[in-house]
């Protein structure tokens, strides 16, 4: 997914219910999440976080950005329900 993606569409598309109070993209939340902006090439590095039943990863960034990121959800269990 695209990090400038709003995150109210993302909420809206996926149906789900991430924070939308400090930042206004998924790129900007993962970002604001991490601290900082993800080096892909160092093994032990930090890309993803997690959000309930959602996770955010990393896929491509720049030196300002996290362009790229992959958004997962958690499949819903029969307890879920």
């Amino acid at each position: 997914m695209d990090g400038l993606t709003s995150i109210s569409d993302v909420n809206e598309l996926l149906e789900i219910e991430l924070p939308t109070d400090v930042n206004d993209t998924i790129g900007g939340l993962l970002l604001g999440t991490l601290g900082k902006i993800p080096n892909l090439e160092e093994e032990n590095e930090e890309t993803n976080a997690f959000f309930d039943d959602v996770e955010l990863k990393a896929i491509k960034v720049s030196d300002k950005r996290i362009e790229t990121l992959l958004v997962k959800l958690r499949p819903k269990s029969f307890l879920d329900i």
